[in-house]
């Protein structure tokens, strides 16, 4: 069932205008705007502020895992790391 939700999907995406790539283009856009990786930057100890994802969550709502230690980091303003790019010649 979950193939053929994905096919449509697929399908409708490709009809509407998107352009098909592969996981090597996807990695490099990824990289180039600055999202952190599921595998590579985003671990059980990254925060929302340290990997550039604090827009994807709100502290208005009810209760979510974490929300305690998000709401001590985000009153205080303390962040300890952040990922962040650069790039070379």
């Amino acid at each position: 069932m979950d193939d053929v939700i994905s096919g449509d999907m697929y399908r409708n995406l490709v009809d509407a205008g998107a352009t098909p790539i592969g996981l090597q283009e996807w990695e490099m856009l990824r990289v180039l705007n600055g999202r952190p990786g599921l595998t590579e930057e985003l671990q059980s100890a990254a925060n929302p502020f340290e990997v550039d994802l604090f827009h994807a969550i709100s502290l208005d709502k009810g209760c979510f895992l974490g929300q305690e230690s998000i709401s001590r980091v985000y009153t205080r303003n303390v962040v300890r790391k952040k990922l962040f790019g650069i790039q070379l010649p």
